[in-house]
């Protein structure tokens, strides 16, 4: 599911309307909602507002920000409950509509949010949340097409909006193209505050629908860095382990048979189909290097570098290769590189060793 992490368009009206809250408050409550609300702590300006209506039900204002409060805390039901009260009161309250709108959207009712949008955008064809609104619901009830139109209306307007940049990219993934799909991904990176565990895994997928599986590795790995437990990360990571196993399993056979020219014969083959998969390259150079090939080995693992930095097997491959090939030098950054990512890995600590035995 795509988790929008959108911010309301009407933003300037909050500005505008805690100005005049300060400006004509007679409530401690309500100035304080609006002090906590605009420094976003949403808990504490809820609570304020919950007090302010205590002291007086009628209080639409209060009412209409307890509801986006409930809606930053993801309060969903609650900020609907509030929305539709505030409807009764008033049924041509824009702000109003864009609240049940969005409250409705995260609720995953799209049908129903989309009927809310449309019924805004009748009223009003240039308010940029509901052309949003009108995007993400289109996108979400799979109207690619609907949602691309009213994607590009809303990205002229603001540019810098991540959750449209975010949509963007799924709705270029899900047409296959994947490059443009990386584009609004990591436009919408660039424009968030903190990375994005949800953009992050996409990016992953984007790679993994791609077959380019060690870029699809890494940008996995930096979705679990941003959170530990995301189950799209995790799934990814899980989903990679299982491609790898069945794709390299002729490879593997042939390893445990100790049949190296089959293996490199193999390599080549899954080479043709996943050109980008730095694990092949490991896989030839470790076959090369057993049928004592060192500088095809060699080759082959630097080229598996040129497409994964972070393989400390292949930095351990590259440094035996280069051992055998009497590049002492340059065989022991290679082993210093893999240790430094793989902080103990037995293989290089021993290669270390022999360039120190050989010496003394």
């Amino acid at each position: 599911m795509v988790m929008i992490k959108w911010i309301p368009q009407s933003l300037v009206f909050f500005i505008i309307c805690g100005f005049l809250t300060i400006c004509k408050a007679d409530s401690f409550y309500q100035e304080n909602g609006w002090y906590y609300f605009e420094r976003k702590d949403y808990a504490m300006s809820a609570k304020y507002y919950e007090e302010a209506l205590n002291e007086n039900p009628d209080d639409n204002n209060s009412l209409l920000l307890v509801g986006w409060a409930y809606f930053k805390l993801e309060r969903y039901e609650e900020a609907l409950m509030a929305f539709e009260m505030l409807e009764k009161r008033d049924k041509n309250s824009f702000d109003t509509l864009e609240g049940i709108g969005w409250s409705t959207f995260k609720l995953m009712d799209f049908k129903k949010s989309l009927e809310i949008f449309e019924s805004m955008h009748k009223k009003d064809k240039n308010h940029t949340g509901t052309i949003e609104g009108l995007a993400y619901n289109h996108f979400k009830l799979g109207n690619l097409d609907e949602a691309k139109k009213y994607l590009n209306t809303a990205l002229k307007k603001t540019p810098k909006s991540v959750d449209s940049n975010i949509i963007m990219g799924y709705v270029a993934f899900a047409e296959k193209d994947y490059p443009l799909s990386i584009q609004y991904f990591k436009k919408a990176l660039d424009l968030s505050e903190k990375p994005d565990p949800d953009t992050l895994t996409a990016i992953g997928n984007v790679y993994l629908s791609d077959k380019d599986y060690n870029t699809a590795d890494l940008w996995f790995y930096k979705g679990l860095m941003a959170d530990s437990k995301h189950p799209g990360a995790t799934a990814g990571k899980i989903n990679l382990v299982y491609i790898k196993s069945s794709v390299m399993s002729e490879i593997s056979q042939y390893f445990t048979e100790g049949n190296y020219d089959q293996a490199v014969e193999a390599c080549n083959k899954v080479e043709q189909n996943y050109p980008n998969w730095a694990e092949v390259q490991a896989a030839k150079g470790w076959a090369q290097f057993k049928k004592e090939n060192y500088t095809e080995a060699k080759a082959a693992f630097e080229k598996g570098l040129e497409l994964n930095r972070f393989s400390y097997d292949s930095y351990d491959g590259l440094g035996w290769s280069l051992l055998k090939l009497g590049e002492r030098k340059e065989a022991t950054r290679a082993f210093e590189k893999s240790l430094e990512l793989y902080p103990g890995y037995f293989s290089s600590e021993a290669g270390l060793k022999e360039l120190k035995d050989s010496v003394q």
